[in-house]
């Protein structure tokens, strides 16, 4: 039933496990959920939304252009 922390219904969860995920496989790390990072209040999609969003923003269930800012150290794929 997706995570309560994350304040998503189960379908975005799903939506926002998925599109998570993937960009972990394409070699992309988390990313902070801040004022700077968060575009219109509402978290990366590869920010730890199961620990729940900083208070005053949303977790995110689309990718933004920050997620691609931030490669993993060892990534899946070279």
């Amino acid at each position: 039933y997706g995570v309560q922390e994350s304040g998503l219904t189960l379908s975005e969860y799903r939506k926002y496990v998925i599109q998570h995920e993937f960009m972990h496989a394409l070699g992309f790390d988390h990313q902070p959920c801040n004022k700077r990072t968060a575009k219109n209040g509402q978290c990366p999609i590869l920010y730890q939304a199961t620990r729940g969003p900083p208070s005053g923003f949303k977790s995110g269930i689309e990718v933004t252009d920050l997620d691609y800012t931030k490669k993993l150290r060892n990534p899946y794929f070279i």
